[in-house]
């Protein structure tokens, strides 16, 4: 379900990738793009309504997904990137999607589909189709990041996950939180194509504040005077380019 009011999104045909969702407005860091509703399924039933009509399903619990119906437009149709403008946040047993950083209009949304990477070579490859700068070719990634992830849903799903039984369908909620904020294991990445956001500093200013800038403006950071282009912030580092 989406929760942008219809004039700000559309949903049309991308290359490799099905449909897919664009914003037809600019859409400020934080904003809740949607809920993502449907069914409760074990993973076993997750797995057969995979074989049957592809990668729809998402992350529950440790044992389970949701499943949403395909009937429906919602935020089940928003595709994988290695680097995403959106991400995901937990609240009352329900998966909320949000812009991570600002969004321009005419960009597609999108978010790491976030997959373990397989135990055995014989395990299902989920090949990339994003194109970005820094696609790893497939939607994998790093067992720790996975691990981190899925610690910080349990802790904010554990208590409403345990009263909702499997087969349920999730409904809209009665009230949802006007803003979600930045976390610091969330991934910033740039718009790759708007004009850079300049800053004529001698140094770099610190990692918390290279998020900031990053998450408010959507833009690459460009440092003039060094000749630095950081183009993504993480927990960690930031990922950058000299330019010359």
């Amino acid at each position: 379900m989406f929760l942008l009011p219809d004039s700000y999104i559309e949903i049309k045909k991308t290359g490799k990738k099905g449909r897919g969702v664009f914003a037809k407005k600019d859409v400020r860091a934080g904003t809740i793009i949607g809920d993502f509703l449907g069914k409760i399924v074990n993973d076993e039933e997750a797995d057969k309504l995979e074989k049957k009509y592809g990668l729809y399903a998402t992350y529950f619990d440790e044992y389970r997904s949701i499943f949403p119906n395909l009937k429906q437009n919602g935020v089940h149709l928003i595709n994988h990137s290695c680097m995403p403008n959106c991400d995901v946040y937990p609240y009352e047993a329900h998966l909320l999607f949000f812009a991570a950083r600002y969004i321009f209009a005419g960009e597609e949304l999108t978010i790491s589909y976030g997959i373990e990477g397989p135990s055995t070579a014989k395990d299902t490859n989920y090949p990339c189709f994003c194109d970005s700068l820094l696609c790893n070719g497939t939607m994998f990634i790093a067992k720790k990041n996975r691990e981190e992830i899925e610690a910080f849903f349990e802790k904010k799903l554990n208590i409403f996950a345990k009263i909702i039984k499997t087969n349920t369908v999730l409904k809209k909620l009665s009230a949802y939180p006007e803003h979600i904020q930045d976390f610091d294991f969330i991934n910033l990445y740039a718009n790759l194509d708007k004009k850079p956001y300049v800053l004529k500093s001698h140094k770099l200013p610190n990692l918390e504040e290279n998020r900031k800038i990053m998450r408010q403006t959507g833009r690459i950071i460009y440092f003039y005077k060094l000749q630095i282009k950081i183009i993504a912030v993480n927990k960690l580092v930031v990922i950058s380019q000299l330019t010359s």
